[in-house]
């Protein structure tokens, strides 16, 4: 049985504020195996929400080591964004995580700066 390491791939995610873009060859590899395929791919999603680890897109790819994927920790403020906002309920709950998101990013300086290059000041 060919030995899985997700510990790797989640201090990844968690050092990079909760969500990190990679490879599927880079999850291929956390769950040990050569070659990614339908079956394997339910695989590494479920070992990836025992983790607490979600992903964009919804499925993931089995087609090609070579996509990107979005890798996200559920608890992250950012992973409460996401889920926010992919379960389009709009619950009382979701509206509040979405309209904080909103105002802090309205509020950063980042913001301001984008804005700024964008409206040619």
């Amino acid at each position: 049985m060919p030995r899985k390491n997700y510990e790797g791939l989640v201090q990844r995610i968690e050092d990079s504020d909760g969500v990190y873009r990679c490879t599927m060859e880079q999850v291929r590899n956390a769950h040990g195996m050569s070659k990614l395929g339908v079956r394997m791919i339910k695989d590494i999603e479920g070992e990836l929400q025992r983790r607490g680890v979600a992903h964009v897109p919804r499925e993931l790819p089995h087609d090609s080591q070579d996509r990107l994927v979005v890798l996200y920790m559920k608890s992250s403020e950012i992973g409460e964004v996401i889920d926010a906002a992919r379960r389009g309920s709009m619950t009382n709950r979701d509206f509040k995580v979405l309209r904080n998101a909103a105002q802090a990013l309205a509020d950063s300086e980042k913001f301001d700066q984008v804005r700024r290059i964008v409206n040619d000041d």
